[in-house]
């Protein structure tokens, strides 16, 4: 399943609406983090191909109409 934390795993700071999002694990990360890191900054994944993509947002599943 995609980490759907809120900031990024190379700085910790806050991610913004445009992301970095990882093949391999769907990590998400800044721009500038990927290619300061060379790849995923998760522990094991070490991937390295991405995509730019816009952040998912959550949503509440069990809220009614």
């Amino acid at each position: 399943a995609p980490r759907q934390d809120t900031s990024c795993p190379v700085c910790g700071e806050p991610l913004g609406e445009l992301v970095r999002r990882c093949n391999r694990c769907r990590t998400e990360h800044h721009e500038d983090c990927w290619q300061y890191f060379g790849g995923c900054a998760v522990f094991a994944c070490q991937a390295r191909k991405s995509r730019k993509d816009r952040r998912q947002r959550r949503t509440d599943s069990g809220a009614g109409p």
